[in-house]
């Protein structure tokens, strides 16, 4: 198994815990009980689809282009809360079943986009729209602790919630 099939392999087995977090929840559960201080559920797997998004974009920039061109800065500032915002903002209005299919459609393009790639390719360095220096690698991984970090918040709400 090359590098990339690992890859691909921990971002399945972390998207189906992600999902796993949502199985028996009634759509009020789903939609409009906060997880976070903001989010509710549909809202964490919006977000986690514009990252994934995002991260495509960023991926294939860099193999696109020697030095990738952004018209915008994602600000690491307060947890990437401006951008973080603006995406929730766009999705905010989406139903749970656009908001699923989107979150499936997102994650099977990035796997795609990966099973595509070289595997020299994900040592490749570039900035991406972050500002910062990362390897395609990286960015992988960064998605897959990413939706490890929003499978714990969801588990520990539930926890609380059925207490």
């Amino acid at each position: 198994m090359d590098k990339r099939d690992e890859l691909i392999q921990k971002l399945r087995e972390v998207r189906s815990l992600l999902l796993s977090t949502t199985l028996g929840l009634k759509e009020k559960e789903l939609t409009q009980e906060l997880i976070t201080d903001k989010w509710a559920l549909k809202d964490i797997l919006g977000h986690v689809t514009s990252w994934e998004e995002e991260f495509i974009r960023v991926i294939q920039k860099f193999l696109r282009e020697e030095i990738p061109n952004y018209d915008y800065v994602i600000k690491e500032e307060n947890n990437w809360s401006e951008w973080n915002l603006a995406e929730w903002k766009r999705r905010k209005s989406l139903s749970y079943k656009q908001t699923m299919d989107q979150f499936l459609s997102a994650h099977e393009q990035f796997i795609d986009l990966i099973r595509k790639l070289e595997e020299k390719e994900l040592a490749q360095r570039k900035i991406g729209s972050w500002g910062s220096e990362s390897s395609i690698e990286e960015i992988i991984l960064s998605q897959i602790d990413h939706e490890i970090e929003h499978c714990r918040q969801i588990v520990e709400w539930r926890q609380k919630k059925n207490r």
